[in-house]
């Protein structure tokens, strides 16, 4: 039973080195990931801004709306 036991947690560590390997690249790829989502809300956010801002200030509503299409599309 010792032995088995031995092996048993010979594997499992092994696997969690492993596992831990990969959680830490998905993890970075996640944290990429978001940071590009994050630039992307940004910008386009800015964007929008500036449409309103351009809407607010211009008086006329077709700009606006011709910018979030061209951003939605």
């Amino acid at each position: 039973m010792a032995q088995w036991q031995a092996r048993l947690s010979m594997l499992t560590e092994g696997s969690c080195s492993i596992q831990d390997r990969v959680v830490s690249q998905d993890q970075v790829r996640i944290r990429f990931c978001i940071f590009i989502y994050i630039c992307v809300l940004v910008r386009v956010s800015l964007a929008c801004n500036a449409s309103f801002r351009y809407r607010w200030c211009d008086g006329a509503m077709v700009p606006c709306h011709v910018n979030t299409n061209q951003l939605s599309s």
